[in-house]
């Protein structure tokens, strides 16, 4: 027992101090062979560049060659990387912002298309308050249909207007057409949405009127440039230019005492008068229902008379 004591203590000294020997050869052998990797690196390095300097001594064309050659080489190997990040920079760089000046040009255009509607909508209240301001003190409001003015075709008439009204809104055929007190044409022709009107300054119109001056009675026909021809009046000689001329409620069509204009200049056998209102000029007209008119007249005649 007292062998294996003393046997087995220097065996467990023993295999420490090896392993200690051990770990220290293998780190001298590891710093040896780095420090030979070394030399062999430091060897090629040096022979590399010592034949670099020697092929520039003796042959410097074949020098440049070989450098031109890896520059090339080196080149081709990083222009793909060069591309993308080109590409790349272009695209993060660039057309960002291009895109970013795109929407707000889009947005300012959709900002002023709004603007301009904005402005148009509140002509046309402007329009419609006018027109409702002489509806509500006028004797014939209630029997007015208001209609927005949305062309000037000219066929089959050279004067004439195209309306946003028809038979559906109750528009009938001789209907006329009136703004402010003023009388401007009436209705010829009729759809169920839209319907054309003639013009008082078209040659083929003719309506009765009466100097609101002189009391003197005509029949106007149109001229054109808004202007009309009055004839058949009994004597001129009390009539002066700037005098006004109204509708005298004959014929069945107008109804009386609507203001048509002024006398511009008196010919030996006609009139020619200056109409007060260029349709070219306004948004709205009222539409006046002669039906109900008629109904209303013929009453008032009744109970006169009664």
């Amino acid at each position: 027992m007292s062998k294996k004591r003393l046997f087995s203590k220097p065996a467990s000294s023993s295999s420490g101090t090896f392993d200690k020997q051990l770990k220290e050869s293998s780190s001298i052998l590891f710093l040896f062979s780095y420090r030979k990797a070394l030399k062999k690196s430091f060897i090629v390095l040096t022979l590399l560049v010592f034949s670099c300097l020697l092929l520039d001594l003796i042959k410097p064309k074949m020098w440049i060659h070989l450098k031109d050659y890896t520059q090339e080489r080196l080149q081709r190997l990083i222009a793909p990387a060069l591309s993308v990040m080109r590409k790349a920079e272009h695209t993060f760089s660039f057309r960002l912002p291009i895109e970013t000046q795109n929407d707000i040009k889009e947005h300012v255009n959709k900002i002023e298309a709004l603007q301009s509607k904005i402005q148009q909508l509140e002509i046309d209240i402007e329009e419609l308050n006018h027109l409702k301001g002489y509806q509500d003190n006028a004797a014939l409001s209630k029997d007015a249909i208001t209609a927005k003015i949305i062309g000037f075709p000219g066929q089959p008439f050279k004067q004439s207007i195209l309306l946003d009204k028809g038979t559906e809104d109750n528009i009938n055929i001789n209907d006329p057409l009136v703004y402010h007190g003023t009388v401007i044409g009436r209705i010829i022709k009729t759809s169920p949405h839209f319907s054309y009107g003639l013009l008082l300054s078209d040659p083929s119109s003719k309506l009765p009127i009466i100097m609101d001056e002189s009391k003197q009675k005509g029949i106007a026909s149109g001229m054109g440039n808004n202007r009309i021809k009055i004839r058949y009046i009994q004597s001129q000689d009390d009539l002066e230019p700037g005098m006004t001329l109204s509708t005298s409620g004959k014929g069945g069509v107008y109804p009386p005492r609507l203001n048509i204009g002024r006398i511009e200049s008196i010919k030996p056998d006609y009139v020619i008068a200056r109409l007060r209102i260029n349709p070219r000029n306004i948004l709205f007209i009222s539409i006046v229902r002669t039906a109900e008119i008629h109904k209303r007249l013929f009453k008032d005649e009744d109970a006169s008379s009664t």
